[in-house]
């Protein structure tokens, strides 16, 4: 590929996903506040360290995890100490049970602080025990499942980095707002303020708070009757609500919480109770979400919701006058593997291109199950030509995946479609030529990438 193509894909993979704060900075400067914000644990191209003694089967193993961004490194074990310099993991990978035991025992008495993966020919007590005493934090009988090795891979190493919580403060009192945003903002939270009631919907509207933050007693109007106004909207059911107040009377606190709010919490608070409260229920939020939003099987997005998603980044590049690329996928000759290796491998080859979807998209990209086995990416700020260079690439490592079955081993390949929304173009029309460009791409032969309006991409 050339070299502007390298580029492209590289910005396009390890764009900052970091979302600017909304309203003017704020000042992270509380005396006596803690700094509570996260760390992001997310290893870039991780490398994995393959202790075997068949080269040839390692650097195929070693190839598939390629595709989905693991660096391998392999180690042909010949009695040696076992380096873990530059290591971010280890896999021992042997097919000799004497040989096996020897590299365990090995890096048992070396300690060896970093993840372990045992993938063995044998499945007893006794090797388990082993790899277990080596520090393993899984274990497999060979032959293993990629998916499998890559889910536990990016368990240890992958750990997902959440988007900041997002806040969203009312109170008439302007020092009172600063305060506590800047609480929340030092533990790492997106915070709107809002001072007047009959801006908050507008607010949730723009900001999608993950949970609302208002006091009870307001010019105008009481925190009970916002709230009430705030559960009309059957779209704002979901986003706690929690009462910040001076307020002491109990019985005025129950009456609160029994309109549909979900918490009440008494002025003055202590920062950590603040920031632990605010998390707890923001993490709820987002898990009921998450529940309600995702396809069961591959945890992506489901067709209600992705085309929802479309909607919204849609309205965005319009305000903001960027490119957005529009791609529908579809696995080539799916029902064919159905048929003939049964519908646990079709589940499997799924599984597979959502986690491969997942992983080299970037965060701010949106991915779902459009349908059966077609999917949808929604690439905002990316032209069809950039989108196109990310697709083929996705396109080239998922049918190099082998999937592995009683049957003999699998390959799979997908067709994919892709149309760069205009400024005034309707959504439908979006999807549409998406879809028109997918099709292009199946007539063409599949296997292959076609932009709208355009020949395919062989």
């Amino acid at each position: 590929m050339p070299q502007i193509g390298t580029d492209l894909l590289e910005r396009h993979e390890r764009n900052p996903t970091t979302e600017n704060r909304i309203g003017p900075p704020i000042d992270l400067s509380i005396p006596g506040v803690e700094e509570l914000s996260s760390v992001d644990l997310r290893v870039q191209n991780p490398v994995l360290r393959l202790v075997a003694d068949d080269l040839t089967e390692a650097e195929a193993l070693g190839g598939q995890l390629a595709n989905f961004a693991y660096d391998t490194e392999v180690v042909r074990w010949a009695g040696q100490v076992i380096s873990t310099s530059g290591a971010d993991a280890l896999l021992v990978a042997m097919n000799a049970p004497d040989r096996e035991e020897a590299v365990l025992a090995s890096l048992h008495n070396a300690q060896v602080n970093l993840p372990l993966l045992v993938v063995s020919p044998r499945d007893d007590f006794r090797t388990r025990l082993w790899a277990v005493r080596a520090g393993a934090v899984a274990f497999w009988k060979a032959p293993t499942d990629v998916l499998a090795l890559v889910t536990a891979l990016d368990r240890q190493l992958r750990q997902d980095t959440a988007q900041p919580y997002r806040a969203l403060l009312v109170d008439d009192d302007p020092a009172v707002l600063r305060f506590h945003g800047r609480i929340l903002a030092k533990a790492g939270m997106l915070v709107e303020t809002v001072e007047r009631a009959e801006e908050v919907l507008a607010s949730i509207d723009r900001f999608n708070p993950d949970l609302v933050i208002a006091d009870l007693y307001m010019p105008g109007v009481n925190g009970v009757e916002l709230a009430m106004i705030i559960r009309q909207q059957s779209e704002y059911d979901g986003i706690p609500i929690v009462f910040l107040s001076a307020e002491t009377d109990h019985g005025r606190q129950q009456q609160a919480l029994g309109i549909g709010a979900d918490d009440f919490l008494q002025k003055p608070i202590a920062p950590a109770q603040l920031v632990s409260v605010v998390s707890a229920r923001a993490e709820r939020s987002r898990a009921v979400r998450r529940a309600m939003m995702t396809d069961g099987l591959t945890g992506l997005l489901g067709h209600k919701y992705i085309k929802a998603e479309l909607e919204l980044e849609l309205a965005r590049a319009r305000r903001s006058k960027a490119p957005l690329s529009v791609v529908l996928i579809d696995i080539d000759h799916f029902k064919q593997v159905n048929d003939r290796y049964g519908h646990p491998m079709g589940d499997r080859v799924l599984r597979v291109l959502a986690r491969l979807l997942k992983q080299r998209l970037r965060a701010t990209d949106r991915v779902g199950r459009y349908g059966g086995e077609e999917f949808m990416m929604v690439l905002p700020e990316t032209t069809a030509e950039a989108a196109k260079l990310v697709v083929d690439d996705l396109r080239q490592r998922f049918s190099r995946i082998a999937h592995k079955s009683e049957h003999g081993e699998l390959r799979v390949s997908f067709s994919g479609g892709i149309a760069q929304a205009d400024a005034d173009t309707p959504i439908l029309e979006v999807v549409r030529a998406a879809d028109a460009a997918l099709y292009t791409s199946k007539v063409g032969g599949r296997d292959r990438i076609s932009l709208a309006r355009e020949r395919p991409i062989t």
